[in-house]
């Protein structure tokens, strides 16, 4: 027999805009710096090293532009009437778990604990 399952940790609080500001800016500054070594990189056959950098940052400032819009998208729940953020946020997890289809009820708790901490993320933050 197993030993019972111990119960998950509470979900950190992050600040996501910051965290993927900070990555793009390094794949910038690894681009630029790239970019004047790109003479030595070519004679030994690296060239596509500015590539990868030039993805790293265009991946990046699409990552920047997707959490700016889920903050924001947070933050309008948020100011909904008295209870009324968390009552729509829970009705969009609803709604996505009806479109999906009924899971495992581990899943299902793991996305109502997802959906808490968002909600406990941007009100920490605001």
């Amino acid at each position: 027999m197993a030993a019972p399952r111990r119960p998950d940790p509470e979900p950190l609080r992050t600040d996501d805009v910051t965290a993927v500001t900070v990555g793009t800016i390094a794949w910038a500054v690894l681009l630029v710096v790239l970019l004047v070594l790109h003479n030595r990189l070519e004679d030994q056959g690296r060239e596509s090293w500015v590539w990868v950098a030039a993805a790293g940052l265009f991946l990046g400032l699409v990552g920047i532009r997707t959490v700016r819009r889920r903050r924001a998208a947070l933050r309008r729940v948020l100011e909904q009437p008295e209870d009324g953020g968390e009552r729509l946020l829970r009705g969009r997890v609803e709604g996505l778990r009806g479109r999906r289809g009924r899971g495992a009820g581990e899943e299902q708790h793991g996305e109502r604990r997802a959906a808490h901490a968002s909600i406990d993320h941007v009100s920490a933050s605001l």
